[in-house]
């Protein structure tokens, strides 16, 4: 059953060869979907019609509430030229590159994704910027470095990693000998809320495991012989058993990651993943 219908309604989209099938698929699309090749006049009757809003804007979606038959996109030709009008680059690459962004911003409207509020958009821009790279296209989003910037990145990254840590370690406080059973539950469900794949599982794993195994080490300093002759091992052995958990508690943050499923469905499979 053909998935993807293209309606040019401007002759204009006639020069420019872009490869929808390819994004349809690079979104993992199992319904229909139509997408309306138009102009500014045409966005703006629609925006009235439906919105209240007497002016064009570059795409809209019309989601139909039925799995088979996903909705409708349209996109104005007026609006991609003149976004694109300032750049320098080569006109036709920038223009097929723009299309392909908002015909994917569409499809994921149609999928559910929305940028509503600030953690909504997020997550719906960094599943573009993912879908984009596949399709060999730039991040739309990233913004020229100016100074200071890649200092920022590096504190940022520092301050994410720091905080899933520490969610991990926060975690540890739900067994003995502090049995705060609230922390390890609210700390999972902040991680899984904000989960990214692998790596969140395994920067969060690593301060739990930290935390929770660090116990077993401290045998070693149970009698003095032990301790002159292994004590130097313990730094070493807790970043080792840190690794391994992060490594194990990983698994069932990407495996959660890959189903691209959203709703109960996506609790559901971390439950199973995790119980794995």
């Amino acid at each position: 059953m053909k998935k993807l219908f293209i309606n040019i309604k401007d002759k204009r989209w006639n020069q420019y060869k872009i490869d929808f099938d390819s994004i349809v698929r690079a979104c993992g699309v199992k319904g229909e979907i139509s997408i309306t090749l138009t102009n500014d006049k045409k966005l703006c009757a629609l925006n009235k019609n439906y919105r209240g809003i007497d002016k064009s804007t570059n795409v809209l979606s019309f989601e139909s509430g039925d799995k088979e038959l996903l909705g409708d996109i349209f996109i104005s030709f007026d609006a991609v030229m003149h976004e694109i009008a300032d750049d320098k680059n080569d006109k036709n690459q920038k223009f097929v590159g723009h299309v392909v962004h908002l015909v994917l911003h569409g499809i994921l409207h149609l999928q559910g994704y929305d940028h509503l509020h600030r953690i909504a958009a997020w997550k719906m821009e960094r599943r573009e910027v993912r879908i984009l790279r596949e399709l060999g296209i730039d991040d739309p989003y990233k913004i020229k470095p100016s100074r200071g910037s890649g200092r920022f990145s590096k504190i940022k990254w520092i301050l994410q990693k720091a905080g899933l840590f520490g969610l991990g370690a926060a975690a540890a406080l739900g067994f003995a000998p502090m049995y705060f059973w609230w922390a390890t539950v609210l700390s999972l469900g902040i991680a899984y809320y904000f989960n990214r794949g692998y790596k969140t599982g395994f920067w969060w794993g690593a301060g739990y495991g930290l935390v929770t195994y660090c116990w077993s080490l401290e045998s070693i300093y149970a009698t003095p012989e032990l301790a002159t002759q292994f004590g130097y091992l313990y730094q070493t052995s807790m970043i080792l058993l840190a690794v391994a958990s992060g490594l194990v508690f990983g698994l069932p943050f990407w495996m959660t990651k890959v189903t691209k499923s959203t709703g109960w469905r996506r609790v559901l499979y971390f439950s199973l993943a995790w119980t794995f």
